[in-house]
């Protein structure tokens, strides 16, 4: 993840591969998987992997929390659905002991949405490298984090775009610590999203170094106490 020096009135800006909203892309995020505290000893050929002993799912807020832990084992095969019977596992691979869900993976989690999630431990490609399924567990998402602004706007200018935001407002805006603004190229294959921070008090920004005829998706997150919130999303631009 790449880094600049924050301008005036910027908290950060982050350049994260493939993020679009609401794709299923893989987002980074800083600080959302702690270490897994595992022994790097491999595991002895021709051991299958053991069940992981424990899979928990915490308090579920602005992010789906499950953590486990096991030993001898090299990554973790992660699925997640809907408390439903009929909804489908959704798969993914961590190397650490820890998942957590944020919107921009899908929009989830969704106030008073229950999830399931199941772990089992990976050594190996084959099927004898690999646990069996630890049974599932539950937790239904509450979310704290705030709304987003009540408006975006995006102004195209000549390699640049300017864009303003009114304030949110609503539940959990009397914690706001900062708003995001994302950007994303629509015209470029495996682009770099990069993600602008402001302090609370900003209501514009201007990105420059744009490509004049691509279209940019430009939107806005509101950061409070218990993370960021889900983003007000206006119609691309095309950069003069």
């Amino acid at each position: 993840m790449r880094r600049r020096s924050a301008g005036p009135g910027e908290a950060e800006d982050l350049r994260v591969p493939g993020a679009v909203p609401w794709s299923g892309a893989a987002v980074p995020r800083s600080g959302t998987r702690r270490s897994s505290g595992l022994s790097r000893r491999p595991p002895r050929r021709g051991a299958r992997s053991a069940v992981p002993p424990c899979c928990d799912t915490h308090e579920v807020s602005q992010l789906q929390d499950g953590s486990w832990t096991a030993r001898g084992c090299r990554r973790w095969t992660r699925e997640r659905r809907l408390q439903d019977p009929d909804a489908a596992w959704q798969p993914s691979s961590t190397p650490a002991n820890r998942f957590d869900l944020s919107w921009q993976f899908n929009g989830q989690p969704n106030e008073g949405h229950t999830y399931q999630v199941r772990v089992r431990a990976v050594a190996g490609n084959t099927a004898d490298r690999k646990s069996d399924w630890s049974p599932p567990v539950a937790g239904t998402a509450h979310p704290t984090t705030a709304p987003p602004p009540e408006t975006v706007t995006v102004t195209p200018d000549a390699g640049a775009i300017d864009v303003t935001w009114t304030p949110a407002t609503g539940p959990h805006t009397d914690t706001i610590t900062r708003y995001a603004l994302w950007v994303y190229d629509q015209d470029t294959p495996l682009v770099w999203s990069t993600i602008h921070g402001y302090d609370p008090s900003t209501r514009s920004a201007r990105v420059e170094g744009l490509v004049p005829g691509h279209h940019y998706v430009a939107f806005v997150c509101t950061w409070n106490a218990a993370g960021e919130g889900k983003p007000r999303i206006p119609d691309p631009v095309v950069v003069r």
